[in-house]
């Protein structure tokens, strides 16, 4: 009887007895549907600027393992699509500047499709000045609004303010930040003469006024003062006169803006004035926001 004829080293290797492989976990829907429950089946649709962000900038945001940091990635998402489709418009605002147009938010620019997508809830009203920087300097088209950005309270100067306000004192006078060129403009025009400098500082009478008045007396956290301040610093903050106790206040004003506590929309205010060194803080206004410690019933 013959043999066999050898089996091939292919022919060798066993097909069956394997471990059953394991299933695989369900992949997430998205970021923003794990976020807003856009994933749940009487989530209403999703908004359109969302669903963009969402859309494009996917495979990085699932990445992130916190809401915090996916916060800040889809908000930085957000701000570069602003700023690139707002670039035209920002550059022809600049370019009006010198025969006095300014506008903090033109029609169409960066700053007002940024609002617009806050009111939808694509994004959050949080600002990252020195990430959106980076962002947008790798777009020429939004350079424009890159360098505008530049102007805004400091890190280090947000830093010291919430530990002096924490602490109870002041630490002495500091450099809070500066205001942009065009608020330069506009608040020369208020005051009547050019500051020597954009740079604007905090000494310890403003943070003196800033305990007694909003943390003692309205029961503002320094953390919601702070905010306050650096809100009102904003670039797209504008000049503005405060006729207040019969004296007239050149003031920065960003309008419209978003209690992160309340949820309510107010008006952040911070009357300055002309130094030799540029502008000092009198203090900020948190107007048409009801204090912490309010209790009247609301209407």
């Amino acid at each position: 009887m013959a043999s066999n004829p050898p089996r091939s080293l292919i022919d060798s290797i066993p097909f069956d007895n394997y471990a059953s492989p394991q299933a695989q976990a369900p992949v997430p829907d998205g970021l923003v549907a794990r976020l807003f429950g856009a994933g749940q089946s009487n989530a209403a649709p999703r908004a359109p600027a969302r669903s963009l962000i969402d859309a494009a900038f996917a495979n990085e945001v699932e990445k992130a393992t916190s809401p915090q940091v996916a916060s800040g990635i889809r908000d930085l998402a957000g701000r570069s699509l602003a700023s690139l489709a707002g670039a035209p418009v920002d550059v022809t605002a600049m370019a009006m500047a010198p025969m006095g147009y300014q506008h903090p938010a033109p029609v169409a620019g960066s700053e007002w499709i940024g609002k617009k997508l806050e009111d939808v809830g694509a994004i959050s009203t949080e600002r990252r000045p020195a990430a959106e920087l980076l962002a947008n300097l790798a777009t020429p088209a939004a350079l424009p609004k890159s360098l505008a950005m530049m102007a805004a309270m400091s890190p280090e100067g947000k830093t010291r303010l919430l530990a002096d306000l924490t602490a109870g004192k002041g630490s002495g006078t500091y450099r809070l930040g500066d205001v942009t060129e065009g608020q330069a403009k506009g608040l020369s025009q208020l005051f009547g003469k050019e500051a020597p400098t954009r740079d604007v500082h905090m000494t310890d009478a403003a943070t003196e006024h800033l305990l007694a008045g909003r943390i003692n007396k309205d029961g503002f956290e320094p953390a919601d003062v702070t905010k306050f301040a650096e809100m009102a610093m904003a670039n797209r903050a504008r000049p503005d006169l405060n006729v207040a106790k019969q004296a007239q206040n050149p003031s920065l004003l960003n309008s419209g803006v978003r209690d992160p506590v309340s949820g309510r929309t107010f008006d952040a205010r911070m009357p300055l004035q002309q130094t030799e060194s540029g502008y000092e803080v009198r203090t900020v206004v948190p107007e048409g926001l009801r204090a912490r410690n309010d209790k009247t019933p609301k209407r």
